[in-house]
């Protein structure tokens, strides 16, 4: 979750003059694809946080992990600026709700004495997600069109979504609370 974040704002940018071209746009209007995904991400915590805290972690999880999936084939198939902006958007607004969970993911998983570090893999995750993508993007570059942009974040986001649910399901008391576990022992 901490590093698909990331990669899907940024995913896009290394084609922004193809992606331009294809939809008839200039490449700075090509670039508000990038800028609504990242501005969506950074404001929709605001509006999964207090959703997090009435219905639990794990169906807002599953719930952003699937409308990030949707954009991004909706990206992928998007015919035009409007319909690639949109499904950017939303993008956007389910891995800020991933981003936001994942930290509270970690405290609750490890004990005290291991979350400073845990939390550190966390943090390099989210601040190279950025980068992998860009470096990833590079090989597709040489084929015109944009769809070829928005595919590896439908790829990449299933397979997240399997490993997130197995773990989430599979081990149950992930992400429980540990406060209850606290006060008992003091």
């Amino acid at each position: 979750m901490a590093f698909l974040g990331p990669y899907n704002a940024a995913l896009i940018n290394p084609s922004l003059v193809l992606l331009s071209k294809a939809i008839n746009v200039d490449s700075k209007t090509a670039a508000y694809t990038t800028t609504t995904g990242i501005i969506l991400g950074g404001i929709s915590p605001f509006m999964w946080t207090p959703l997090t805290n009435y219905y639990g972690r794990r169906p807002i999880t599953l719930l952003a992990i699937l409308l990030t999936i949707a954009g991004g084939v909706g990206s992928g198939v998007s015919p035009d600026f409007s319909a690639l902006l949109g499904t950017r958007a939303l993008c956007g607004f389910g891995f800020g709700g991933m981003m936001s969970v994942g930290t509270a993911c970690v405290n609750d998983m490890f004990f005290l004495h291991e979350r400073g570090a845990k939390t550190g893999v966390y943090s390099i995750f989210v601040t190279n997600g950025a980068h992998v993508a860009a470096l990833s993007k590079y090989p597709q570059l040489c084929r015109p069109g944009y769809w070829e942009a928005c595919a590896p974040c439908a790829a990449w986001f299933p397979v997240n979504s399997a490993c997130s649910t197995s773990s989430q399901y599979c081990h149950p008391n992930i992400c429980k609370h540990n406060n209850t576990m606290a006060s008992e022992h003091s």
